[in-house]
């Protein structure tokens, strides 16, 4: 053992005075380019799912609603299925967003695109419980036209409506 005093530790540097993260935001291309790869990723196989279940479900003929012709249309049990195979498709893009976004900070889009979700002031990832609340936060950024999406052009944040409500900010990773 010698008797040499530690070396000094540097500080962290300071969080920046608007509370906003260390990092720089992404900005509107890479967020979209970003969010339709995930699309891709995920809803296209999904839909691709629901295509075959949609073929071989048991089905029946109905008069249409026009009351004119006559359609064929998923029975009761068949109604079922289809209901337990969105449903699980829609559980599986959620548990997506909660591993890949909430817990690691960024979806294969985001990651592809060079971007990364984080909670403001931290530059941390923003948690399952966060992700899944910005997720379903995108319902009312798009209801006026998508304005809440827009937001990010004039934020001086960069942050969308479901940023500001989840605490979370799309940084360049």
């Amino acid at each position: 053992m010698s008797d040499m005093p530690p070396p000094p530790s540097t500080p962290p540097p300071p969080p920046p005075p608007d509370g906003g993260s260390t990092s720089e935001p992404a900005n509107f291309g890479q967020r979209l380019g970003a969010m339709l790869l995930d699309l891709v990723i995920f809803w296209v196989p999904g839909a691709i799912v629901m295509y075959v279940a949609l073929s071989v479900v048991p089905t029946e003929l109905v008069i249409c609603q026009n009351g004119t012709a006559i359609c064929e249309q998923p029975t009761g049990a068949g109604f079922g299925i289809l209901a337990l195979i969105y449903l699980a498709i829609l559980a599986g893009f959620l548990w997506y967003i909660a591993e890949f976004e909430g817990r690691r900070g960024a979806t294969i889009g985001r990651r592809a695109l060079g971007t990364k979700v984080v909670r403001m002031g931290t530059d941390e990832p923003i948690g399952a419980g966060r992700a899944i609340g910005r997720y379903f936060g995108r319902i009312i950024s798009g209801i006026p036209c998508y304005l809440g999406y827009l937001w990010m052009l004039w934020d001086d944040k960069s942050q969308t409506w479901h940023d500001k409500m989840t605490d979370a900010q799309v940084v360049k990773a």
